[in-house]
């Protein structure tokens, strides 16, 4: 079963996107924010999957990155941002870091689970 961190300051929105992934067979840690994000990547081994928005409280998607990135065994993780963002430089910017998608809220559920599938298809689980 594959792990996933959904990071997302709306308890609303967190909530209808853990039960939608866990009702598809996904185990999901929530942060509601990018410093809890931050915190929870320290303390576990591993995470498949990061689905995270940009604009929230205390640490912004962008900036939870780049501090995730220096944890070694996170280097790597496929990144999902779920956001209201659409700027083009902040996707370049994004991508430099390693974002694997970018979904535009609301992206519906159908699309977030087919870029989930195509991303964890493509990487091996966490032990």
């Amino acid at each position: 079963m594959a792990h996933i961190l959904l990071v997302e300051d709306s308890d609303a929105l967190r909530m209808v996107m853990r039960t939608y992934l866990e009702a598809d067979h996904l185990r999901v840690l929530e942060a509601s924010d990018g410093k809890s994000a931050l915190l929870i990547c320290e303390k576990l081994p591993a995470i498949d999957l990061i689905i995270t928005d940009q604009n929230m409280p205390e640490l912004n998607g962008m900036d939870m990155l780049r501090e995730i990135r220096k944890i070694p065994q996170y280097a790597k993780v496929p990144v999902i941002f779920h956001t209201t963002e659409n700027d083009k430089e902040m996707k370049r910017e994004a991508e430099a870091l390693g974002v694997t998608g970018w979904l535009v809220k609301p992206a519906g559920p159908k699309n977030l689970k087919v870029l989930i599938h195509k991303i964890l298809s493509s990487t091996s689980p966490a032990p």
